[in-house]
C-alpha cells in the first residue's frame, strides 16, 4: 500500500517555493538518500505530496523531512537550495553578461555560496562543482569542492581575448545549473 506524505510549501520549504526545478532536486536526493521506491511527486497550490510505494522506515522519514512539524528539515526543507553567484556583493542572475576591457588587466571574482529558497547561507554538504566553458576559458580553475560555508570562489580574466565566453555551473548537489555570458571588449588606446 502506498506511503503518502503531505507538506505546506508555505510552512515547510524555505523560500515558500516550489517549483520544477525544486522537485528535480527533490527527486535527485531522495534517490540518494531513501531507498524506498519512490512512485511520485506532486505539488498543486501550497500542497506537496510525496508518495512511495511502501512504508518507510523511522530513519528514512528522518531524512525525509527531519520532523512532524514545520517548517520541515532533511530533504523536503533542502529542495529549494539554490547556487547563488556574485560579484562585488552583487548577484548575478543568468541572463547577466558581465563586460571586461580586453587589455590584459582586468578581472572579476565571482563567488559561489549555496542558499537555501530564502535566501539563509548553508554548507556545501561536501558537494563539489564543475565549470564548464564555451569559447577560451581565462578562468583561474574549472572545478573544486564548496567549502564548509558552502561557498567557493574563481577568477574570470585577466585577458587579452576579445568576444565573450560563455560559463555554465553545475554540482553534484544537483542544484540548478548557473549560466552567465563574460564579454570582453576592445579599450581604446
Amino acid at each position: 500500500m502506498p506511503n503518502i506524505f503531505t507538506y505546506s510549501i508555505a510552512n515547510d520549504i524555505p523560500g515558500l517555493v516550489f517549483g520544477g526545478e525544486a522537485s528535480d532536486r527533490l527527486l535527485f536526493l531522495i534517490g540518494q538518500g531513501i531507498t524506498t521506491p519512490l512512485l511520485n511527486i506532486e505539488s498543486t497550490g501550497d500542497v506537496l505530496t510525496i508518495t512511495f510505494s511502501t512504508n518507510i522506515s523511522s530513519a528514512e522519514k528522518t531524512a525525509l523531512d527531519g520532523d512532524v512539524l514545520g517548517p520541515a528539515g532533511g530533504l523536503v526543507g533542502r529542495a529549494a537550495d539554490r547556487l547563488a553567484l556574485s560579484i562585488a556583493s552583487i548577484e548575478i542572475l543568468d541572463s547577466d553578461i558581465i563586460t571586461l576591457p580586453a587589455n590584459g588587466v582586468s578581472s572579476v571574482t565571482v563567488v559561489g555560496q549555496i542558499k537555501r529558497g530564502d535566501d539563509i547561507e548553508i554548507n556545501g554538504f561536501g558537494a563539489t562543482y564543475n565549470i564548464d566553458v564555451a569559447g577560451l576559458a581565462p578562468i583561474s580553475e574549472s572545478s573544486g569542492v564548496f567549502d564548509g560555508s558552502g561557498a567557493f570562489s574563481f577568477n574570470v580574466g585577466p585577458s587579452s581575448v576579445r568576444g565573450s565566453i560563455f560559463l555554465t555551473i553545475t554540482t553534484t548537489s544537483h542544484l540548478p545549473d548557473r549560466n552567465f555570458v563574460v564579454s570582453f571588449t576592445a579599450v581604446s588606446s
